[in-house]
């Protein structure tokens, strides 16, 4: 949140040669440009940005969560241990989390590294290494699902964005516009 409001809620559209971007957001909203393909999102969701693949972002003011960004060697690391190794993503990944099952794990996972990350303890390195497996998985999971993490084709998770920013919003007197450019859709 903090680093988005030094920048008027926007991040414009820019890359990152080797470090992967993963973002999850509890609460607001915003739009995303992914080389291009502007899509909006509303809290609860999970990103994944790969690396080298040009996104900006615009935030909603009350936008809040959590962004972790890995270098791709230690991220190939990750993906590469272990007796299933997760498949990182190669294209901008957006779930909608709402009742996903994994919510609470995965936001417990960012919290932990946003407090685990800037110190070097003992098993820093493994304890950082698992909580990515874990974003690693549910990435990984979500890319295996054409229709959407939650297993609903495109309009019902707009229509679903939509409403979750109306219950944001609807205070505040949004016009549509205002809704339009939030959700990355034309009026």
């Amino acid at each position: 949140k903090a680093r988005a409001g030094l920048h008027n809620w926007e991040i414009r559209p820019h890359r990152h040669v080797a470090l992967h971007q993963f973002l999850i957001l509890v609460t607001g909203g915003g739009r995303l440009d992914a080389e291009g393909r502007v899509e909006g999102f509303a809290a609860p969701v999970l990103i994944a940005v790969p690396a080298s693949l040009v996104h900006g972002f615009a935030f909603t003011p009350e936008a809040d969560g959590f962004v972790l960004t890995v270098a791709e060697r230690f991220l190939e690391q990750c993906a590469q241990r272990g007796f299933e190794p997760p498949a990182y993503p190669t294209r901008v990944v957006s779930a909608p989390l709402d009742g996903a099952e994994d919510r609470p794990l995965l936001q417990a996972a960012f919290e932990f590294l946003h407090r685990e990350l800037p110190w070097r303890r003992t098993g820093h390195a493994r304890a950082t290494a698992a909580c990515i497996d874990l974003i690693l998985v549910a990435v990984s999971r979500r890319m295996a699902q054409p229709t959407g993490a939650d297993g609903a084709p495109p309009a019902r998770r707009l229509s679903h964005n939509f409403k979750q920013l109306v219950n944001a919003h609807a205070a505040e007197g949004w016009s549509v516009q205002q809704y339009a450019s939030a959700l990355g859709v034309g009026v």
